[in-house]
């Protein structure tokens, strides 16, 4: 049996290999035991010495044409393949439909969140962090990632999958460009929530869908890149803290269950300014994650009226300001 000779030198052993491939197709261009110098900028993974694929290959069983380098939405990561297996992989993955879980909150680190509001709005988002990794799956160069020009969603019936509801489409360049896609469901109520489920064909590592009373426009979802972010005077409950400015007290309500998820990890800092001078700083108001969590409400004394505003620094969180008639009851 004759092993490859460039893969062996006189100097020591080293327990890993480098794998270079083009990022657009995934072909494997070059497997060396050294990293190329910091000057040339190539896409490479590391995998150890003792991989299947790279002692077939140390042993002549495989040519380096015969492997990709692929995300594998297992593990989350990019790793070698036999490439015809992978294709198989995919094939098979696309022949059956995956069921998404539901949860009551969403959770910010999932790569892929599909949000329904009563309203009758479906959000789909993607997590920035697994940009990248998505990008690789719906290049069309790559014959392993050929069809995900398009999302597909199957809103179906709990009992009965048999019975859409809808089938929401979302062109993946539009997602990928905005980060977000909004599709109207008039046919959505929230006495539909616990009847449904989506199915998708599965592309990412983690799914979740919510159902939601209200779609909350943040700093965040807005593309907002500010450092510091203004309360709205509204009535409304669109928002994650609401303040309620009464005759006597102030009462700040959470619609927040875990804060984690909003990037509160601590707590959050709301500076209360001057309506008609912003630079003009009254006080700051801490709210701890403890106080916030389980939507919870935290009273304060009369520290607040109607001349003032709120910025804060957390563009994961939208912060509604308003003054309610204790008498009435109305909101202003």
């Amino acid at each position: 049996m004759q092993l490859n000779p460039k893969l062996f030198s006189t100097t020591d052993v080293v327990q890993q290999f480098y794998v270079f491939y083009n990022k657009e197709t995934g072909q494997v261009l070059d497997l060396i035991r050294t990293k190329r110098p910091s000057e040339v900028s190539e896409d490479f993974i590391v995998v150890p010495i003792d991989d299947e694929l790279v002692l077939s290959v140390m042993l002549n069983k495989l040519s380096i044409t015969q492997l990709l380098v692929a995300f594998d939405k297992d593990t989350n990561n990019r790793r070698l393949f036999k490439k015809d297996q992978y294709l198989r992989r995919v094939k098979d993955e696309n022949s059956t439909l995956y069921k998404i879980s539901r949860v009551k909150e969403v959770d910010p680190t999932k790569q892929l969140t599909v949000a329904l509001y009563n309203e009758g709005i479906a959000e789909v988002s993607i997590n920035k962090n697994s940009l990248d990794s998505f990008m690789a799956l719906v290049n069309h160069k790559n014959d392993a990632y050929v069809g995900f020009e398009t999302l597909q969603f199957y809103i179906v019936n709990s009992h009965d999958p048999s019975k859409l509801y809808d089938n929401i489409r979302i062109d993946t360049t539009k997602l990928i460009n905005n980060g977000s896609v909004n599709v109207s469901i008039p046919w959505y109520s929230k006495p539909l929530a616990n009847k449904i489920t989506v199915y998708t064909k599965r592309v990412f590592s983690s799914y979740q869908v919510a159902s939601l009373d209200v779609y909350i426009r943040t700093p965040e979802k807005d593309h907002n890149k500010s450092m510091q972010y203004m309360s709205d005077q509204s009535v409304n409950d669109d928002c994650h803290i609401s303040i309620n400015i009464k005759d006597n007290t102030v009462e700040i309500n959470s619609n927040i269950i875990d804060p984690i998820k909003f990037k509160i990890f601590d707590k959050i800092d709301l500076h209360v300014i001057k309506k008609n001078d912003p630079n003009q700083y009254v006080r700051t108001i801490k709210l701890t994650a403890d106080q916030l969590k389980n939507k919870g409400t935290v009273l304060l004394g009369n520290i607040l009226d109607d001349t003032m505003a709120v910025v804060h620094d957390n563009p994961s969180v939208k912060v509604n300001l308003r003054t309610v008639n204790e008498s009435t009851n109305d909101r202003v």
